[in-house]
């Protein structure tokens, strides 16, 4: 009995011994499959790192790249520092865990082998939370730069626009300052040339001619007659119009024949005139249309003239053409004004002439509007009245 009990026990220590070196091996197994997890997932979190590194170099500048070295730096010294910290306990637990007997110690491998595999997972969890936490810093620190830089790009947006409305507010300043700077080499230049210039035009002045000019800004009297300031007095409108009810125009001519002694008095148009265009154009330009008045007169009286003309020649030549019978009308009308008609009386000698400027060539045209037939003008008003006050139809007929 004895002999069979111990037997008993003998198998039974045998296959308590298997087990335990059973359970041994599948821990060793085990503690093999953690290690080769844990290297693939320094691989991979080291190679994601390198992947992350190259990707903020690329998007960030030299200071984003330092301070993302720095935060690596201070990641992998925590990630040391704990494994070192682990690596000291796992060999303070191995020191305390020495084995007494044979039982004892398997049981407690087995169970350091466990507590081990717990502390490295958790160590593998700890360094993907820290860098899911270094990522989410760092995503932080994007977005606070990019809203650094959208804010400073409206504040340099809105400094743009500030400067923008400052030059619009300083254009009357530029304009009047870009004329004065002009009158300045103006006077430079002409003391240069002649340094009694402004000394000269300061006399008195002492014109010959009297010119009734379009406001056109393309036309400069001086310039296309090569005439120096003093020669020429001069008069300008829209349309070189002679109206009887313009209080400017009629001064004009009163003081340049009783005050100045002028005896050469011009009508001065020009082609391609804007005035001329307006009241062929049919449109209704409101005020001005009460200006341009005398001209559609002269449309409505020369109607078939004008026809003709722009059938056979053209729009340019139908302009040129109306240009001419406004001028010839405008002298007209300055032969019949009573500052005129006086002098001619007083036996004045006081001449009268209608000029077309040509825009494409520069030359002047002299219209010949009498045909050296004046002498019937200057006694357009000069009626003979009898006894009771009628007028003599014998001295109409004859004008």
């Amino acid at each position: 009995m004895e002999k069979k009990q111990k037997s008993n026990n003998s198998k039974y220590l045998k296959n308590k011994r298997n087990k335990k070196e059973k359970d041994k091996e599948q821990v060793v197994k085990n503690i093999k499959e953690f290690i080769e997890n844990k290297e693939n997932l320094t691989e991979n979190v080291s190679k994601s790192n390198k992947e992350n590194n190259n990707n903020r170099k690329s998007n960030n500048n030299i200071n984003n790249k330092d301070k993302d070295s720095q935060s690596n730096n201070d990641l992998n010294k925590l990630i040391e520092s704990k494994d070192k910290k682990e690596f000291k306990e796992s060999e303070i637990i191995k020191e305390k865990n020495k084995p007494l007997n044979n039982n004892e110690n398997n049981n407690k491998s087995s169970k350091d082998i466990q507590r081990n595999l717990i502390i490295s997972s958790k160590n593998v969890n700890s360094k993907q939370n820290i860098q899911e936490k270094h990522e989410s810093n760092f995503i932080k620190k994007e977005n606070k730069e990019n809203l650094i830089k959208n804010s400073n790009e409206m504040s340099s947006l809105e400094t743009q626009e500030n400067n923008k409305n400052n030059d619009n507010d300083n254009i009357p300043a530029k304009e009047i300052k870009y004329l004065l700077e002009s009158n300045k080499k103006f006077v430079k230049v002409t003391s240069e040339k002649n340094p009694k210039y402004f000394k000269e035009i300061s006399s008195p002045q002492n014109p010959k001619y009297l010119i009734l000019s379009c406001s056109d800004s393309r036309i400069q009297i001086n310039n296309i007659l090569s005439t120096n300031p003093g020669e020429i007095f001069i008069h300008r409108n829209i349309g070189n119009l002679v109206n009887s009810s313009d209080l400017n125009i009629q001064s004009v001519i009163c003081y340049a024949i009783e005050n100045l002694n002028i005896k050469h008095v011009i009508v001065l148009g020009h082609t391609d005139c804007g005035a001329i265009k307006a009241c062929l154009s049919g449109k209704c330009h409101e005020l001005i249309d009460h200006w341009l008045y005398p001209i559609k007169e002269v449309v409505e009286k020369d109607k078939t003239l004008l026809k003709e003309t722009l059938a056979e020649k053209g729009e340019e030549n139908l302009y040129t053409k109306l240009c001419e019978l406004n001028i010839k009308q405008q002298v007209l009308n300055l032969c019949k004004n009573p500052i005129v008609q006086k002098a001619w009386n007083r036996g004045n000698d006081l001449y009268i002439y209608g000029l077309l400027y040509d825009m494409k060539t520069g030359y002047l045209k002299d219209l010949n509007v009498f045909d050296n037939d004046l002498n019937k003008m200057k006694n357009y008003f000069n009626f003979e009245f009898t006894g009771n006050n009628t007028t003599n139809i014998n001295q109409i007929n004859t004008k």
